[in-house]
């Protein structure tokens, strides 16, 4: 922490204020917060910090930028204070919040980085002059990220910047790929009584802590319809760290993901290619949609870009065995051509049958299972028979 002790004289001139401060820099770590809220971190740090000693630049993190501040349209002026402070003044509104009298900056990540945004600390405060103080009394802060609509947090402003606020942020600023905007609003301002106030918001410091990372990289995702109606995935994961776990995720609405594999990376491995062959997609026609999940060791998750396919059912007839365990049922999927009782056989490789079943199926894809009874691990053949028409398919029983 770094104290400084100032004097700024008062007079009635607008470039000045009356004030006698012992003003605090507070560029600390809000390390409780960070780890409550993001548990891969073990502290956060500075990725944004604005100290307005007569610049409007900031100091970034090292691996992404930040915007010089800059005020909306509704603020006709702008200037420092002593070195030490900046202030927006007139256009602040007397009453509700006016979407175009805010302060403004921004943070973007580097290329192929990650930004996750935990909390901006601020020493804000309205001006000194007047009896009482004038300026707005009230701030809110909002972001690009729902357009600047919501209010993540709100306050009041007082004489005093400090102590600091504190403002967490929630986890939608978490895994940030690409800018996101802050505004920070005054409004319902008062002049105070005794003359020489004017309407001012001050800024002393922000500070925006968090974490730039280079992520868990799911390189070259593809996916391609396979065997009519079955989904080939392939993808390269690198990786900065270990990683924990891996999740393929399918979803019919591009909305609801549910895991259909998982998957145990080999930690000794620094670049890792996968391929997975879903069998499962039932019905068969329509529009999947697909990502990788992963999860390193120390907690921090990260997505693919969601791949979407369409998969069409013909007018064709086929049978894809799908692997199965000892006391599990039998399953495959078939491709219909058309509506209608098929009879279902399973043989084992010495041509004994060991088990049939008469399914009523509709036209277009569909699993079928059958009981396995008490087959012992193996090789096996499914037989689907439809008047004149035969297919057949392996299948394993592990």
């Amino acid at each position: 922490m770094k104290t400084k002790l100032f004097l700024t004289v008062m007079s009635n001139r607008r470039n000045a204020e009356v004030a006698i401060t012992v003003f605090f820099k507070r560029n600390f770590i809000m390390s409780i917060i960070c780890l409550s809220l993001f548990p891969g971190f073990s502290s956060a740090q500075s990725v944004g910090d604005w100290t307005f000693n007569n610049i409007l630049t900031a100091t970034p993190g090292s691996h992404n930028t930040a915007s010089a501040v800059s005020h909306g349209s509704a603020i006709s002026t702008g200037a420092f204070n002593g070195g030490t402070v900046y202030f927006g003044e007139d256009g602040w509104p007397s009453g509700a919040l006016d979407a175009n009298a805010y302060l403004q900056f921004t943070l973007t990540p580097g290329s192929g980085y990650t930004l996750t945004l935990s909390a901006l600390v601020m020493n804000i405060r309205r001006s000194t002059t007047g009896t009482g103080g004038s300026g707005p009394n009230n701030w809110s802060l909002r972001s690009s990220l729902d357009g600047f609509t919501v209010n993540i947090s709100s306050g009041v402003l007082t004489t005093s910047s400090t102590p600091a606020t504190t403002v967490v942020l929630p986890a939608a600023f978490t895994g940030l790929t690409s800018a996101v905007t802050f505004r920070l609003y005054g409004y319902n301002a008062t002049i105070g009584s005794g003359g020489g106030g004017l309407n001012r918001f001050v800024y002393d410091n922000l500070t925006t802590n968090g974490a730039v990372i280079l992520p868990i990289v799911i390189n070259d995702f593809k996916i391609a319809v396979v065997h009519n109606d079955a989904v080939q995935l392939a993808w390269t994961l690198e990786a900065d760290e270990s990683v924990n776990s891996m999740q393929v995720e399918r979803s019919s609405n591009n909305n609801d993901f549910t895991v259909i594999k998982n998957y145990f990376p080999d930690q000794n491995l620094q670049q890792r290619q996968y391929e997975f062959v879903d069998e499962s997609t039932t019905p068969a026609n329509g529009d999947f949609y697909y990502r990788i999940k992963v999860m390193s060791m120390s907690g921090k998750i990260s997505y693919s870009a969601i791949q979407k396919i369409t998969i069409a059912a013909g007018n064709n007839f086929s049978i894809t065995g799908i692997a199965t365990h000892q006391g599990e049922n039998i399953k495959c999927k078939v491709l219909a051509d058309q509506t209608g009782n098929y009879q279902f056989s399973v043989y084992a490789l010495n041509g004994a049958r060991v088990s049939a079943k008469s399914i009523s199926l509709t036209t277009g894809g569909q699993l079928v299972r059958m009981d396995n009874g008490s087959l012992v691990p193996g090789m096996y053949i499914i037989v689907a028979e439809r008047t004149v028409r035969k297919i057949s398919s392996k299948i394993i029983v592990e």
